[in-house]
């Protein structure tokens, strides 16, 4: 899937899935080619658990480092 149905189907912003993906909180995108990302249900669920987690009062930082 793209970007657009990735955002429409977590309900969460472009602009918050590249935080994601900046911050190692996702796993890479398939890129068939330089300027094509293609996006599977494992980043759908990852959103959908990060935004669980945050709605459970995690804030992004503690998501996002990894556990010891």
């Amino acid at each position: 899937m793209k970007m657009r149905e990735l955002e429409t189907r977590t309900g969460v912003s472009r602009q918050m899935i590249q935080f994601y993906f900046k911050n190692g909180m996702l796993p890479d995108p398939e890129r068939p080619k330089r300027n094509v990302a293609i996006y599977n249900e494992n980043h759908v669920n990852a959103i959908l658990s990060i935004r669980q987690l945050q709605s459970e009062g995690l804030s992004l930082i503690h998501i996002s480092e990894p556990t010891r």
